[in-house]
């Protein structure tokens, strides 16, 4: 077994109090945890979290029955990072990124094969 890596957003300019998403990916592949290499220009600090799809269209934010948030990946990210996080269950995932500064953001996901 490999590694697969896919890049989501390459230099993507996100402006303070901006969000963007990232590209989706199908997700069918991933077996158990994944990671994600975030890669912040200077100055930079965002807030990452996951949101699913069924059908690549339809974006949620998932929670669990009691309205808590599951798809925090970094709250508050200040520097580069390669992040260990466990996918939602879905077809297709994106990332959302909310900018507490202007940021330049890359993101990759690596995902066993």
């Amino acid at each position: 077994m490999g590694a697969l890596e896919y890049l989501l957003c390459d230099s993507k300019s996100v402006l303070n109090g901006v969000t963007a998403y990232t590209d989706s990916c199908n997700i069918r592949f991933a077996q158990g945890y994944m990671a994600t290499l975030i890669v912040l220009g200077g100055g930079s600090s965002v807030t990452i979290t996951q949101q699913c799809s069924l059908d690549n269209t339809n974006w949620y934010d998932p929670i669990d029955i009691v309205g808590t948030p599951l798809g925090i990946v970094y709250t508050t990210l200040l520097a580069s990072s390669y992040i260990y996080f466990s996918p939602i269950l879905a077809v297709w995932m994106r990332f959302k990124i909310v900018a507490g500064a202007d940021s330049v953001v890359t993101m990759k996901i690596i995902s066993k094969e």
